[in-house]
């Protein structure tokens, strides 16, 4: 079996996890399970809820969204900071800008297809300009995946992190600083996605460099964590 760079590097990360003992003897380990469990059960309702009761993954994404919608998706990943400027709201790693979300935009009425970064502090979509091959490797990754080849979601988003400007922060917290912040991102999406209507569903086909450098960013420094 063959891993790729970003698969290599999540399962070192793994390996040199320590392992914790625990307090507790086997014996008292046992005796715990007949505890009764506490109910945490309660009715509640609020709109917060009643979002996050319809929140799902849809693997139907074919078709296109207007370009309203996208903007919709990509505010609710920004907070202000002052001035009138906005940054991604990334709980953890959110002041250092350590992270990019690049779109890779195939059916967005109103926007041409192509491939944007995010300018957070600007509120806009900025073109980069990527080779179609290597948008489309990463299309028939999305694609396959999720079970319908010759289907394209309208579009694909990635979150790239900065593993240099991380690790002067968190020396030893790089991998799991960056996809704290990936899962952050990714829980905003499903709530905003919920809230319009629109499908989303969380891809675990990672970038193994090529479009990455596609991209004209260093390998050795940007990696896709999301």
């Amino acid at each position: 079996m063959s891993l790729s760079i970003a698969e290599l590097i999540v399962l070192e990360a793994a390996r040199q996890v320590p392992v914790r003992g625990s307090n507790l003897s086997a014996v008292q380990s046992s005796d715990s399970a007949w505890m009764p469990g506490v109910s945490f059960e309660v009715d509640v309702e609020s709109p917060l809820h009643e979002l996050l009761a319809r929140r799902m993954s849809s693997r139907d994404l074919a078709g296109s969204i207007d370009f309203g919608e996208l903007q919709h998706l990509l505010s609710l990943l920004a907070v202000p900071v002052g001035n009138q400027r906005r940054r991604l709201g990334a709980a953890t790693t959110g002041g250092l800008g350590a992270q990019k979300l690049l779109c890779l935009v195939s059916s967005v009425e109103g926007l041409n297809p192509g491939v944007y970064e995010v300018d957070w502090s600007r509120g806009a979509l900025q073109p980069l300009m990527v080779s179609a091959e290597a948008v489309s490797r990463v299309l028939e990754k999305v694609s396959t995946f999720m079970g319908a080849p010759s289907a394209t979601p309208a579009v694909v988003m990635l979150c790239i992190a900065d593993w240099h400007r991380l690790s002067s922060a968190y020396e030893n917290g790089v991998l799991v600083s960056a996809l704290w912040d990936a899962g952050s991102m990714l829980a905003h999406l499903y709530l905003a996605a919920s809230e319009i209507g629109v499908g989303c569903c969380a891809v675990s086909a990672l970038d193994d460099g090529t479009f990455v450098t596609a991209a004209e960013l260093d390998p050795e420094r940007w990696g896709h964590v999301g």
